[in-house]
């Protein structure tokens, strides 16, 4: 059974490389995607930090398999606009996931290489162990209150 986990999760994250090479080598399409790529997201506390990061890597799995399906479930060799554009809404919320992350210290040469498997690394590890309720997790008011700092500061 162990050995079936594995290869799901291989699988995804294979699936989420070829969506990233997918939009980057070709042409974007015009259309809006449900968060806009533009806005930081929200990171004012630990409460909301992890709630946009799971939030995001969900939207990206969710958009790689129905591209991932849609893929199986029609024929050719050439992707579709829809699958296009699906790969590039997933980019997009993957790359929304990495900048809840401190990558501060990691070279720029790297950046994005790091970005992607820490995510995908961080995503395994809490869809593994059992999160803590909302409410126990510090949001903008605890932080205000008890003067929560950043380990770094």
């Amino acid at each position: 059974m162990p050995r079936f986990r594995w290869k799901k999760y291989l699988l995804i994250a294979f699936s989420i490389v070829i969506a990233i090479l997918l939009a980057r080598f070709t042409p974007a399409t015009a259309t809006k995607a449900k968060i806009s790529p533009l806005a930081p997201p929200e990171t004012t506390s630990p409460r909301v930090t992890l709630s946009e990061f799971r939030h995001s890597m969900e939207q990206t799995h969710a958009l790689i398999m129905s591209a991932y399906e849609s893929g199986n479930n029609t024929p050719g060799l050439r992707y579709s606009s829809a699958q296009r554009q699906q790969a590039q809404e997933a980019e997009e919320a993957l790359e929304r996931a990495i900048k809840t992350l401190d990558l501060s210290e990691v070279p720029p040469a790297q950046l994005e290489d790091i970005g992607v498997e820490s995510a995908l690394l961080l995503n395994e590890i809490l869809g593994r162990i059992p999160l803590p309720s909302d409410d126990q997790i510090p949001d903008i008011t605890t932080v205000e209150n008890e003067k929560i700092t950043y380990l770094g500061d």
